[in-house]
């Protein structure tokens, strides 16, 4: 890093820190005026940066000039802890460097007389637990215990007091144990409590001194971007390690301004003291906090489809019927699926092959012989040469799973456990896109916020980009500019739907490809637009084929070396095993829909016993149950037995 005042922060020198220190608090220093926010990187060649993010034009000079000795500050919204400080903390409070970092990572306190203080039962600060104050006690992972507390075995509080012997707890202490501390520790704990001790010892002035709010930002020349494939560039481990030093930094403030919880604020505060560690042994001063991991992955996979309704309840029979999943299983063959059911297609003769239930899933993508659906933010997988959902474990190839914790979605590495927060992304996914390579997903959450991350939570890129309006092609295969008159008439219709459908990495033209808003994109380039409002939609793994669906038909294109239209299905026969046939008849979208969670198609409802459907419950989990009854089973059962088992789609194009 090049001479500066501000470069000692980034040091084991604690003259060279409290240099910067200083400096940071002087009224004159330039950086004190570009206070930096999170942003995303410029991850696409003329993508402009955020006018107050890392790579601020304004703040660090313009992309193609930028100025070396610009540098910017990041506001903490309370003290945190400088690894490198601690031996001057210790000796200014009378403390050893362990008690220090000790009351930092919250798992101990500060009492009245300046003594440092540890639950009942706690082997001391000296120990190698990190079980913070407010997840006292520590509850140990092990199979055995596991299997003895689901079974309710009296053995269990001896395997447990057994394993608290190994980790020097003292299990009689914890029996025994009122909860009076706790008061008392969540009080004293943490970074806060180290100012408050510093400045009753030495004063305000020494505890600004030795405590950090305002960390300093390098130039861009600092911390270049780094290339990925598909044309894009991303922040790289530096700046990526200030990214996500001020994300953590905005939510913590924004908790400590809705007044939230006091366990999740203190979460969230060694989540930023953590931050602050890894951002500057990214930088080269000190070490990297260990990786979080997570305990167990078993309990992270999904179960397979539902058995009723889940909120949110189909609001029409078209949507009960619609597309809402695609992915091609080989070259000749694919799987679609709909709110309740899952049909596999053959591409070329249009054959339906089979069929199962799906209700609450989502596919993704196939792999190795299975369907990798997600229910929610959860996996789960379909074997296809046994016809059955995969229970247990989830197959090794599957790269990640995400976990919530302190309503914070993460994502964990299946083959090491290593958690990662998402840049962009708060709370847990509600969307889930996943690339047929699996290397690479799309996640958002429930207001909007996400991006397109690599499987070890590094983001690629956000997932809208402005695009431009590229020629449709039409349903006799025609690739043409729309005229002034449907285009007002799709934007009317089909295109006042947008949204993100699929996304590969075509790795032979080394660019992005995704269905977005009604279009298939290459990059920033719109290569077709669609004439329709797309409902699902799957790259195969190249990248060089999508199929594409509607409400009312399944479109397989081509896109290299030209874009062409290679088939188009009707899928109504699909449409009349789920709905039945038309008419006034009809039962309603939430009988249906009822009997759908549970037999997948009418074809299974005709054969199913009417007392058995009359217990269904028609609404969803979040509402008070309604059951079917006796006259409306009755109903369905006869309207089911009209219903055809779909041997073939029909081919609208080209036509044989």
């Amino acid at each position: 890093m090049r001479p500066h005042p501000l470069a000692g922060f980034f040091t084991v020198d604690p003259d060279a820190i409290l240099g910067a220190q200083d400096r940071l608090a002087a009224e004159d220093e330039p950086a004190r005026a570009r206070v930096v926010r999170p942003g995303l990187a410029p991850f696409v060649a003329g993508l402009r940066a955020p006018p107050e993010g890392l790579w601020s034009e304004a703040y660090f000079g313009p992309e193609d000039a930028r100025d070396p000795a610009a540098w910017g500050v990041a506001l903490l919204p309370q003290a945190m802890l400088h690894p490198g400080l601690v031996p001057a903390i210790a000796a200014a409070l009378g403390l050893r460097t362990t008690e220090v970092r000790a009351v930092a990572e919250m798992r101990a306190w500060i009492d009245a007389e300046g003594r440092i203080r540890t639950p009942p039962g706690h082997p001391g600060v000296d120990a190698s637990l990190e079980t913070t104050l407010v997840d006292w006690p520590p509850y140990p992972f092990d199979e055995t215990l596991r299997r003895l507390e689901a079974a309710c075995d009296p053995a269990y509080h001896e395997r447990l007091a057994t394993l608290y012997a190994e980790l020097g707890i003292d299990a009689k202490a914890i029996a025994q144990d009122d909860k009076s501390w706790e008061a008392e520790a969540y009080a004293n704990t943490g970074p806060n409590a180290l100012q408050v001790a510093l400045t009753a010892r030495g004063g305000s002035e020494v505890a600004a001194r030795l405590m950090v709010l305002r960390v300093p930002v390098p130039p861009v020349n600092e911390r270049p971007l780094e290339r990925r494939p598909g044309g894009v560039w991303v922040a790289g481990a530096r700046s990526e390690s200030i990214t996500a030093l001020l994300v953590a930094t905005v939510r913590l403030g924004q908790l400590i301004q809705y007044e939230a919880p006091a366990n999740v604020i203190a979460y969230h505060v060694l989540v930023v003291q953590r931050a602050l560690a890894a951002m500057l042994a990214a930088w080269g001063s000190g070490e990297a906090p260990e990786p979080e991991l997570a305990v167990s992955l078993a309990c992270l996979a999904g179960d397979g489809p539902n058995d009723g309704p889940e909120w949110q309840l189909p609001a029409s029979h078209a949507d009960l019927a619609a597309p809402t999943g695609l992915a091609f299983v080989d070259a000749r063959r694919a799987v679609l699926g709909t709110a309740t059911t899952t049909f596999e297609i053959d591409l070329v003769t249009g054959a339906v092959r089979d069929w199962w239930r799906s209700a609450g899933m989502v596919i993704q993508t196939c792999f190795d012989g299975h369907v990798l659906y997600s229910g929610g933010w959860q996996y789960a997988c379909f074997e296809l040469a046994r016809g059955r959902w995969r229970g247990g474990e989830l197959p090794a190839w599957v790269p990640c799973v995400f976990e919530e914790l302190q309503e914070v979605s993460f994502l964990i590495e299946t083959a090491t456990g290593r958690r990662h927060r998402l840049a962009a992304l708060g709370d847990y996914p509600v969307e889930l896109l996943v690339t047929p390579c699996l290397r690479y997903l799309a996640a958002h959450d429930k207001h909007g916020s996400g991006g397109v991350y690599r499987h070890d939570g590094e983001m690629q890129m956000p997932t809208y980009l402005r695009l431009g309006e590229p020629p449709v092609m039409w349903p006799e295969g025609q690739l043409r500019a729309p005229t002034e008159a449907e285009v007002r008439r799709l934007r009317d219709t089909a295109w006042a739907y947008a949204g993100l459908n699929a996304l590969v990495l075509c790795e032979a033209r080394d660019a992005w490809r995704r269905v977005q808003d009604q279009a298939v994109v290459e990059g920033t380039r719109a290569l077709l637009g669609l004439p329709f409002a797309v409902t699902a939609a799957a790259f195969d793994r190249a990248g060089r084929e999508v199929l594409v669906a509607s409400q009312s038909e399944l479109w397989h294109l081509a896109l290299d070396p030209e874009p062409r239209l290679r088939a188009r299905f009707d899928l109504q026969p699909l449409q009349a095993m789920l709905l039945g046939p038309p008419g006034r008849s009809r039962p309603r979208v939430d009988a249906l829909n009822a009997a759908l969670c549970r037999h997948g198609t009418l074809v299974a409802v005709a054969e199913a016993d009417a007392d058995e459907l009359a217990q269904l419950n028609a609404a969803s989990a979040f509402d008070h149950p309604r059951l079917l009854g006796r006259r409306r089973a009755r109903r369905l059962v006869a309207h089911a037995q009209a219903a055809e088992r779909a041997r073939k789609l029909p081919r609208l194009w080209p036509r044989r």
